[in-house]
């Protein structure tokens, strides 16, 4: 105890405040290299919170250099971001179009996720903590409100959060988690399009008006439950990445496409054809291969499994139809690779029952030529 508290004070004399940037923040100089930083007075249980951020690999996170504890606070001292804030983004060019909102977010929501695997919860997700640096980098700042998830604990203990953009939990209603995050999320979504509060003026333009409703559920069972399931609504409509629509305020919006049905998810016209080709060739060889072993009940409820076996539950497995790992409580907290790894393995096994059924009724059964 009695080191961190020399640390501290090393820290202290070491770092020469310059200015403040707001209560408890300064901008710092070291005295002997003279580089420029950010030093922080936090209250002392937020250390482990900042070390355990120190930790997380994300050039999109400010970079923490070092922490130390002192008598009553803690110090932090981070790198110096040279940018401006979305806030200050926001007042000086207005709402932002389409594309570049979703890409802000989406750098947003993959630098929440390795936060959230940390089992931190940063709580004060708004335009003043989120950061454009003059590169054209996304980054997060400010843990000075997270917190640890704790389980077994049914509020928090502090009531914090910013107005507008804190989620009902927040006042006490139940213990903040990863959905809080995914409310203030969507809040700032908004603000980034619109230039204004959801209660004060929503996003109308589907599919992403949807996407943004339900991130700020009041009920937060009603939310995405991680923010993985944002990041797939947005690559199922083609909305991040380099994949993103330009926003021209002109453009009608994309056709709703059928909820979790493979190829037609993503409003792509020629997503549609291909698909409705393969499916008019799955049922047409279905009939056929059905009607051509029904000269007996039992050859027909057979060959009727083995169909749909190895026709229709294999690849549409695969293809993860109805978004089947997002509704399996089993597979939430599971990484993608590894949902899409057991999906190809249920896909091949289901293929194989099937198959081998095939073989069972043509060849033992009724004898006919493939």
């Amino acid at each position: 105890m009695q080191q961190d508290h020399l640390k501290a004070r090393y820290l202290d004399e070491t770092y020469e405040n310059m200015s403040m940037l707001k209560e408890n923040t300064f901008v710092v100089r070291h005295r002997q290299t003279k580089k420029i930083y950010v030093k922080k007075y936090v209250a002392k249980e937020l250390l482990p919170i900042y070390l355990r951020v120190q930790k997380i690999c994300d050039h999109r996170i400010e970079k923490i250099y070092t922490c130390a504890e002192d008598t009553d606070r803690s110090i932090v001292i981070t790198e110096y971001i040279s940018g401006t804030t979305l806030q200050e983004y926001i007042e000086d060019h207005g709402p932002l179009p389409e594309r570049r909102a979703c890409a802000i977010i989406e750098d947003l929501l993959q630098v929440l996720q390795k936060i959230h695997r940390e089992g931190i919860i940063h709580r004060d997700i708004t335009p003043s903590n989120v950061m454009l640096t003059n590169d054209g980098v996304t980054k997060l700042i400010d843990f000075n409100i997270a917190r640890q998830k704790k389980r077994a604990q049914g509020t928090d203990t502090t009531i914090l959060g910013t107005a507008g953009y804190a989620a009902p939990e927040q006042y006490g209603f139940s213990q903040t988690d990863e959905r809080t995050d995914i409310y203030s999320v969507g809040v700032l979504w908004n603000v980034l399009l619109t230039g204004c509060l959801p209660s004060e003026k929503r996003y109308t333009r589907a599919p992403l008006s949807q996407i943004i409703q339900r991130c700020i559920e009041m009920d937060s069972r009603q939310r995405y439950q991680d923010v993985q399931e944002i990041l797939d609504a947005l690559e199922i409509y083609s909305l991040c990445g380099s994949g993103g629509r330009t926003d021209t305020g002109s453009e009608d919006p994309p056709p709703k496409a059928p909820a979790g049905i493979p190829g037609f998810r993503t409003g792509s016209l020629w997503k549609y054809i291909v698909a409705s080709f393969g499916y008019c060739m799955m049922i047409l060889y279905s009939i056929y291969s059905i009607s051509e072993c029904s000269s007996t009940w039992r050859s027909l409820i057979l060959e009727t499994t083995a169909v749909l076996l190895y026709v229709w539950i294999a690849p549409l497995i695969a293809a993860n139809v109805g978004y089947l790992d997002r509704k399996i409580a089993l597979f939430k907290n599971i990484p993608t690779p590894v949902k899409v790894t057991i999906r190809i393995l249920l896909c091949i096994t289901f293929f194989i029952i099937g198959a081998f059924l095939e073989v069972y009724v043509r060849d033992t059964l009724l004898g006919i030529a493939r």
